[in-house]
């Protein structure tokens, strides 16, 4: 006989009228509903490992997974039965017999959440206005193990204390008392915001922060809110709305970029940058959308590859109505994706869960039966891959370079091991000049390609090549211009060791030519510009910064 879901241990008591009792009778009217849901006694039992069959459910409208998490830890309306079926895949089991991935106890059940932005915004800063710029959207709980109390939350930050030295204290969970009477409107005529909002934020830095704090107590009734996060009224200021808007999202931390819409503006689910509001974009802005996909809001036209959180793609049937073939690791795949399509190795290891036959991954690809191409020898990055590459993938790979494996077509430059470069001839039958210091010279190498000194400066006898020697930082060809020179010795002696004219050092670069005025910018040091005719320059002298053309006031 199958057992119903556990009741759950409701949240501790709170004050009458409180947005804590309030939040706690939609806690406990959530799980009244599921328990007498039909569906809690028609779905199958899922094993979880601790030898307690229960009932599972899945969101019909998912939302993203930080913010449905918070939520489900507020408790926040509103949650009602879930459908029949979708239970839970055996996936999730590696989470533990007794909570989901989103901290929820597996007997608690999942229903359909439906999400009002401004009162979850409201929620946060009346709750506790020390939450409200946690890190992430989820509470950090006093047990991880035992989840009775949602509102049970250590905070992390007060983002209200005073600044050292400072006597301002930090407001109390009941924040209705400091607003003023008037709402927003008064608030800002007679509280911080008087004089207007030029003259304000012309003011010290501790004043803007005592301005935003003011701005954001004002915002504390549902009708403020709602004007600035979704109705801004007509003639409220441009500049003020921004500012109040701006202010509000910081405040509200990872739930304000959840409830509060980056642009005013709203004809398409493109337009929709908060996850909450895409999940009632119809009523919000009168558009039609599927839902939050993870990074963006999905518009009917979206595909699978849209949705780029792993668990909203396990539930893309459900939520989004879009048959998908699985996760491939950075976002959902359509049926009849390649394996190409797959960016990790689990998954590549496990196509046939996606009814998908791939080879293998090679190090960075997941390479499918069709991938046959040696040009694909260069994704592998195991030499104990690339050396059974014919086994493995069917790829007639060269041998292994050192760091990659060589394809039909590889050049000496992609060996990058001396020894594999010392012997590639016989190796690969790559012809090379010899090892440049960090991988083997082609036969059309040039100097700069060698990266060791040593190499440069001796570069006839160990590789055959002609190179006047090395400038510093590079090897230099004949013909080589003095700025090529960063070694400060080596560009006072350029002209005797390498036949380059150079007029001198400017103090972060070799000099060259016969000396121009109008180049003094290029004097960095003031005892090199105060003698900038040594340099073959006439300048006006040091002005505090920067060298002077002549001309120029050195009062500067």
């Amino acid at each position: 006989k199958q057992k119903t879901a556990s009741p759950v241990k409701a949240p501790a008591k709170a004050p009458a009228g409180s947005a804590k009792m309030l939040l706690s009778k939609t806690y406990n009217k959530v799980h009244q509903d599921i328990d007498a849901s039909p569906g809690n006694k028609k779905l199958s039992p899922l094993e979880m490992g601790n030898g307690e069959p229960k009932p599972q459910y899945v969101p019909e409208r998912v939302v993203e997974a930080s913010a449905r998490k918070w939520a489900t830890e507020k408790g926040l309306p509103v949650r009602v039965p879930a459908p029949e079926g979708y239970p839970f895949t055996a996936s999730f089991a590696n989470v533990g017999p007794d909570h989901s991935p989103w901290g929820v106890p597996m007997s608690a059940g999942w229903g359909i959440w439906e999400f009002n932005p401004t009162e979850v915004a409201m929620a946060v800063l009346k709750e506790n206005p020390v939450e409200v710029q946690l890190k992430s959207v989820g509470l950090k709980r006093k047990d991880d193990k035992d989840f009775e109390d949602p509102f049970g939350a250590e905070p992390i930050f007060d983002p209200f204390a005073p600044a050292p030295g400072a006597d301002a204290s930090a407001p109390g969970d009941d924040m209705s008392g400091d607003m003023p009477d008037g709402g927003m409107s008064d608030g800002m005529s007679d509280g911080g915001m008087s004089g207007g909002m030029s003259d304000g934020m012309s003011g010290s830095a501790a004043a803007s922060g005592d301005i935003a704090s003011q701005i954001v107590q004002d915002l504390l009734t549902p009708e403020n809110v709602e004007s600035v996060v979704h109705h801004p009224k007509q003639g409220f200021g441009a500049a003020v709305y921004r500012a109040v808007k701006n202010a509000l999202k910081s405040s509200l931390g990872d739930v304000g970029a959840a409830v509060i819409n980056d642009n005013d503006v709203v004809s398409t689910c493109a337009d929709i940058t908060a996850s909450l509001d895409c999940t009632i974009s119809g009523k919000l802005f009168n558009v039609s959308c599927l839902g939050w996909g993870g990074s963006s809001c999905l518009s009917n036209e979206s595909r699978c590859e849209d949705v780029t959180d792993e668990n909203l793609c396990m539930f893309s049937k459900t939520a989004y109505g879009l048959d998908c073939a699985g996760w491939g690791g950075s976002s959902c795949m359509s049926r009849g994706a390649s394996c190409g399509n797959i960016t990790q190795q689990g998954h590549c290891d496990n196509s046939m869960m996606h009814n998908m036959t791939c080879r293998g991954w090679t190090g960075s690809v997941c390479l499918g039966m069709e991938d046959n191409d040696p040009a694909l020898c260069s994704t592998i990055t195991q030499r104990h891959q690339c050396e059974k590459s014919s086994e493995l993938f069917g790829l007639a790979c060269l041998g292994w370079g050192g760091s990659s494996c060589l394809g039909p077509d590889a050049n000496a430059e992609l060996i990058t091991g001396k020894h594999f470069c010392d012997n590639s001839l016989s190796l690969f039958g790559i012809e090379s000049l010899g090892w440049s210091g960090s991988h083997c010279l082609s036969e059309n190498a040039t100097c700069s390609d060698i990266t060791l000194e040593g190499i440069c400066n001796n570069a006839y006898e160990k590789v055959g090549m002609r190179c006047l020697g090395w400038s510093g930082s590079q090897c230099l060809d004949a013909g080589a211009d003095a700025s090529l020179i960063t070694d400060p010795e080596i560009c006072r002696h350029a002209k005797r060791k390498y036949g380059i004219n150079a007029t001198g050092w400017s103090g972060s670069a070799c000099l060259s030519g016969t000396g121009n005025t109008s180049d003094c910018s290029v004097i960095t040091k003031p005892h090199l510009c105060n003698n900038a005719h040594e340099l073959n320059m006439t300048c006006a002298g040091w002005g505090g910064s920067s060298c002077l053309p002549v001309g120029a006031s050195t009062l500067l």
